[in-house]
């Protein structure tokens, strides 16, 4: 729209702005050069181009000691558009506005622009107003981008999801929150127990679902009225139950998408209610039904979602366990001040209840004894712990929660500490040589294994700062246990075989590592005591790869199997309107798919044809055409004229072929006897063809005119 509040002794004028604006992050401060009054574009930067409508820019000059500028951008935007989708912008965005003779203008040329917004659905309008406040000491300045090409000419463009203006409701249904689960990456909805999604019917034009979002936090509101007489029909079920839980919604907005809003899938949607009676004698009473919900998530916008039953089961961190014989445990470690991290998770179902199996991380099972532990977790989860608070200790290191070595293997690791450090508990074949263990520096821990490992199978120590405690666990791997059988999720493998290797014998021919470089696409690193075998990405997609060799050491040697999986293809059509020529036919167009394994395939840039679609297709002809002389005559109106009669080339007019389509031509005579003799017709199959469909009727049928002439009497031309 245009520009309110302007500061006029700038030395230009903004006037009315276009209905788009420019949303970018804080790069574009380190791109942007500020000379004078004015910016210049230095460096390319990312750009979103949000296109709405009614754009506004207000300024406001003030004076506190220094000059202070204000500044608040406003886009109206059709359909929803939440502050969730701009994440790539860290929700702290840098705006330009365009005006109608193509000046650009950096509103906030300092520093990042606060977000607000507000979504209305109802019966006459579906759109999003966002708005950018800023306080900075600069004004808005002009900006100049002399680069080729410019930064704006790859913005990436949003036009709007919802792709229509008029409002309304379509479909509102309402479950009880406790009751039902909205995976959003999955577009899932998880039903508990026997219920279920409720109709609601609501008075026309009361409907209103709100979202609004300012400082990180998202409020959604609907509000609707329904008839007194009428409400027990319409929920079926109990006012009063219903204003007792909160509940979960789904609202189906009209329009050309259909578009599904889930709200109140956060921590649902808190009921109240108002009763407005009538004045009237005989008049209706309402009840103002008013639904909210105020988090930290936004509602989900979400086309199309599937139901299940309660089936699901995930692994999730627990902080405390209670054993079968009633005894509870704390089931974490400090990490940090105020972190810690699991050391325990629990199966839970899809409503959240515990199924009583866990999983240990890897070294700690000893801790929980009469726990129905069911498996390991190696991954380091951490969460914010109130009783870790006041622990200001470090205790860093890339140890891994468990360490696989054999007999004669070194594995060197960095442990840092912000205070003196020691290790403890440490098994017995274990061996560990440390460079220091003084607090504020990088030291390196080197594990070994004595000879009696062999006869062990795990072992464990720990590292502890006095505060902190990193316990790991020491699996003794033995040669003759060194039998890989892999199928391979992913195509190129590197494959560590602990072993030391002085030949390798392949396809029952021995080579000695000094010689060997390739067999069979396979690569060889020898590192002393262990060997690394490099696999090659097997790219048939339909015969799996087998691999065996063997490791030789003097008198001793081990077999390594490797099973490796083919490459997954498949060609699919992605859309029924694509299609591509040859010869003249239209043919489906096939879009490549391919993966590692067959339930996650990507499509590729390569396509192939498909089933004819039809055969000469029109669309896929160069075809020219003429209308020609071809001494042939009509009458019509009394009046003798030419014939002129269309023809069709397909070879840029080497070769013509006629259509069957007629016109006329120039008068040649009136009067003439030429129209006043008697007239022969006759019926003759033509190539011509015409659909009986009423009003859809299509025709390439001559026009109604007479048959052409060649000037006998007889009309048998």
């Amino acid at each position: 729209m245009s520009v309110s509040d302007y500061i006029t002794n700038y030395r230009y004028k903004i006037g009315k702005l276009k209905d788009f604006i420019y949303v970018g992050n804080d790069s574009i401060f380190d791109s942007i050069q500020i000379v004078g009054d004015g910016a210049i574009v230095q460096y390319p930067f990312k750009l979103t181009k949000l296109n709405g409508s009614n754009v506004q820019l207000k300024e406001q000059q003030s004076t506190n000691e220094n000059l202070r500028f204000t500044k608040n951008v406003q886009i109206t935007i059709d359909g929803y558009y939440n502050a969730q989708k701009l994440v790539p912008f860290k929700g702290e965005p840098v705006i330009i506005v365009e005006n109608q003779e193509g000046t650009r203008f950096l509103v906030n040329p300092e520093y990042t622009a606060d977000i607000e917004y507000t979504f209305t659905l109802n019966s006459t309008q579906c759109q999003t107003v966002l708005e950018f406040d800023n306080i900075s000491n600069l004004p808005v300045l002009e900006i100049a981008d002399h680069n080729s090409p410019s930064v704006f000419d790859y913005a990436e463009v949003y036009g709007g999801k919802c792709k229509y203006k008029l409002g309304g409701v379509k479909d509102f249904q309402v479950i009880n929150f406790n009751n039902v689960a909205l995976n959003q990456y999955t577009h899932n909805i998880t039903i508990f127990g026997d219920d279920a999604f409720k109709q609601v019917q609501f008075n026309d034009g009361t409907f209103t679902l709100e979202e609004k979002y300012k400082d990180h936090l998202y409020t959604d509101t609907i509000t609707f009225d329904i008839t007194l007489d009428n409400y027990k029909s319409a929920w079926h079920y109990d006012l009063v139950k219903f204003l007792d839980r909160n509940y979960s919604a789904i609202v189906t907005s009209k329009g050309q998408e259909n578009n599904n809003f889930y709200v109140g899938f956060n921590l649902g949607l808190q009921p109240s209610y108002e009763i407005e009676t009538s004045t009237e004698v005989g008049g209706i009473d309402n009840i103002t039904i008013t639904f909210s919900e105020s988090s930290l998530g936004s509602l989900f916008d979400l086309n199309s979602v599937t139901s299940s039953q309660s089936t699901d089961k995930s692994w999730v961190g627990a902080r405390s366990v209670i054993t079968s014989t009633g005894a509870k445990y704390d089931s974490y470690e400090c990490y940090g001040n105020g972190i810690a991290r699991y050391l325990v998770q629990a199966e839970v179902d899809a409503k959240g209840d515990n199924t009583g199996r866990y999983k240990v991380l890897e070294g700690y099972a000893d801790m929980f004894p009469n726990l129905n532990i069911v498996g390991t977790f190696t991954d380091t989860i951490t969460y914010n712990e109130p009783n870790c608070s006041g622990i200001n200790s470090i205790l860093n290191t890339n140890i891994p929660a468990t360490i696989y070595m054999a007999v004669g293997d070194k594995k060197t690791y960095d442990v840092y500490s912000d205070s003196d450090w020691s290790v403890e508990n440490v098994s017995s074949f274990i061996s560990l040589e440390s460079t220091g263990n003084k607090g504020g520096e990088t030291n390196h821990l080197t594990v070994s294994l004595e000879g009696d490992a062999i006869y062990h199978d795990e072992g464990s120590f720990t590292i502890t700062n006095g505060k902190l405690k990193k316990v790991t666990k020491v699996i003794v791997r033995k040669f003759s246990d060194i039998t890989r059988d892999i199928t391979a999720e992913e195509q190129v493998i590197n494959l560590n075989v602990p072993f030391r290797t002085d030949s390798v014998v392949y396809k029952d021919k021995t080579y000695n590592i000094h010689e060997i470089s390739n067999l069979d696409g396979l690569t060889f690193n020898f590192y002393g005591q262990r060997v690394q075998i490099k696999v090659p990405m097997n790219d048939s997609t339909e015969n799996k790869k087998v691999y065996e060799l063997r490791l030789k050491s003097g008198n001793s040697s081990i077999k390594v199997t490797i099973n490796q999986d083919h490459f997954y293809e498949e060609w699919h059509i992605t859309s029924t309107s694509e299609y591509r020529c040859d010869n003249g036919s239209s043919y489906q167009v096939l879009h490549r798919f391919t993966g590692f394994t067959a339930d996650n395939l990507q499509e590729t840039i390569e396509i192939k044809l498909g089933d004819v679609i039809t055969q000469n297709d029109r669309r896929c002809a160069n075809v020219i055409s003429r209308y020609s002389d071809k001494g042939h005559y009509t009458c019509y109106d009394g009046k003798k004229y030419k014939l002129l009669e269309e023809e069709e080339s397909y070879d840029n007019g080497s070769t013509w072929s006629l259509t069957g389509r007629i016109r006329l031509g120039d008068a040649v005579e009136s009067d003439t006897t030429f129209c006043s003799q008697e007239r022969q017709y006759k019926w003759q199959l033509t190539t011509n063809w015409q659909c009986d469909q009423s009003d859809n009727a299509q025709s390439n049928a001559k026009p109604n005119i007479p048959l052409p002439d060649t000037g006998d009497t007889t009309g048998n031309s």
